[in-house]
Parts: C-alpha cells; sequence; structure tokens
C-alpha cells in the first residue's frame, strides 16, 4: 500500500471573521437573567415541570429559585387538588411583574 502524504491547508482567520465566531458563543447567564425567565414564565400560572424546562435548570436549582422568589413575594404558589395527588401551581405576583418591567427596560 502506498500511503499518500496529508496537507492541510491553513488558513488565515481575518479579524472581522474572528469576531462574528466571538460573538456566536454562549453567555453565561446571570442570576438576573434566571430570574426573569422564570418569573415570565409562571405569568399565566404554570407547574413546576414547565418552569424547570423553560429556565432549563435542575430540580435542586429551581428548588433554590422558587423558595428565593417566594420569600421575596415575587412568585406565589397555590396548590390544586388532583384525582390522585395535589398539583403545585406558580404564579407570578404583581412584585414580580414590577422586576421584569425594569428587567427589561435595563436590557436595552
Amino acid at each position: 500500500m502506498n500511503a499518500k502524504p496529508r496537507f492541510f491547508m491553513v488558513e488565515r482567520v481575518e479579524s472581522q471573521n474572528f469576531d462574528l465566531v466571538k460573538q456566536t458563543r454562549p453567555r453565561r447567564r446571570s442570576r438576573h437573567d434566571i430570574v426573569a425567565e422564570i418569573l415570565e414564565t409562571a405569568r399565566g400560572g404554570v407547574i413546576t415541570t414547565h418552569i424547570m424546562y423553560k429556565a432549563r435548570l435542575s430540580f435542586s436549582q429551581l428548588n433554590n429559585y422558587l423558595c428565593f422568589l417566594v420569600e421575596k413575594e415575587f412568585l406565589e404558589c397555590s396548590a390544586i387538588a388532583g384525582n390522585r395527588k395535589t398539583t403545585l401551581v406558580w404564579k407570578t405576583t404583581q412584585k414580580g411583574i414590577r422586576f421584569l418591567e425594569n428587567f427589561k427596560l435595563l436590557e436595552v
């Protein structure tokens, strides 16, 4: 077997293209971003699982945020009795809605 040598072409990356690559990299979310996402999701009243998936958090992370938001009166929790079990429904309070409005003004 004849092994052919392999050559790789290396292209120079221009600074303009490099900046575009740099901009597409995902950034870490701040606590404020996560809180805003939770409050936005819970505006109409949702169950815990929906908030967890929408905010892309683990169950333990979400529980920490939910406790904090209830303590600060940004979220309220109500229990709905079903056939077999009780379901918790989370809803954003007026204080939480005011936070969301102010947060959106700061995002500009």
